[in-house]
């Protein structure tokens, strides 16, 4: 099979998941990305493996863990969010940072606990939280699941992507950050905002439940600037640990993280400023 044939499968594939858990129901769309959390965790933690701490052996196997405690607050901070548990329910999180550093010192082949410890909380950052707030994303002002607002964000990134790598792979010649991603040129990145505010143009007349006009246009501001610095984030730590894709569980596309690394990295920012404009 060559490769664009695969890319083409895998992508309609990967669309109609994603559609089909968002549509379906507000828990299916609860349990999509919790299968997306694990996934994420499970490659952060198989890329991190790779660092070399020191010259010291390299960490053992924690995948298991690290991905049921990460899974535990994505689903835990969701359903607080969601006001499906009370807030008190937080307070479960509370102590995974310190046991972090407990199972790092009880550690014999940690010798840098502290290093550890921050490198495996910072995948619960990561990964975890942005995932959660996408969950309180899509209720909308009525307190309503408004599945139109992911499908929306989503359309915003997948454009954002789509038109920075066609146009800058026909017209692209200056790098835009040439150390990280010789690839990405400034070209792609100007077409890929020109994209996205058009596409944001459309939303605000196909879904305009979901958002009003100028939280439209501000989330398309929002994915231009931070989609393109969450895709170089990615890009750093596979460079760091030397490895081209995050994984191999999508067939043309790499693995979860190359696949959500924007997604992960700009819901944070929407979240805030969708936030601080809703009435």
């Amino acid at each position: 099979m060559n490769t664009l044939l695969q890319r083409s499968i895998t992508a309609v594939f990967f669309v109609a998941v994603m559609l089909l858990g968002i549509y379906a129901h507000q828990y299916s769309m609860l349990l999509l990305f919790g299968v997306v959390c694990v996934g994420g965790i499970w490659e952060y933690q198989t890329l991190v493996q790779n660092f070399n701490f020191h010259k010291h052996p390299k960490p053992q196997n924690d995948h298991y863990w690290q991905a049921l405690l990460g899974t535990t607050i994505y689903f835990v901070l969701s359903m607080v969010l969601l006001q499906w548990l009370a807030v008190w329910y937080l307070a479960i999180l509370l102590p995974l940072p310190y046991l972090l550093l407990v199972k790092e010192l009880f550690d014999a082949a940690s010798p840098n606990p502290f290093a550890r410890a921050a490198i495996h909380l910072l995948g619960w950052i990561y990964v975890a939280i942005p995932l959660a707030l996408l969950n309180y994303l899509a209720i909308d002002t009525n307190g309503l699941f408004a599945p139109n607002r992911i499908v929306g964000i989503l359309l915003l990134i997948w454009a954002n992507d789509a038109v920075a790598y066609l146009a800058g792979s026909k017209i692209g010649s200056s790098p835009l950050f040439k150390r990280v991603s010789p690839k990405k040129t400034w070209e792609g990145t100007i077409s890929g905002i020109i994209g996205t505010m058009i596409v944001a143009s459309a939303l605000c007349f196909v879904m305009p439940q979901s958002f009003t006009v100028m939280q439209w246009y501000g989330i398309a501001i929002l994915v231009a600037c931070f989609s393109t610095i969450g895709d170089l984030i990615e890009s750093v730590l596979k460079r760091n640990v030397g490895v081209k894709d995050s994984g191999n569980l999508l067939p043309g596309h790499g693995g979860i993280l190359d696949r959500f690394d924007a997604l992960l990295f700009v819901i944070p920012f929407i979240w805030v400023f969708v936030f601080l404009t809703t009435k």
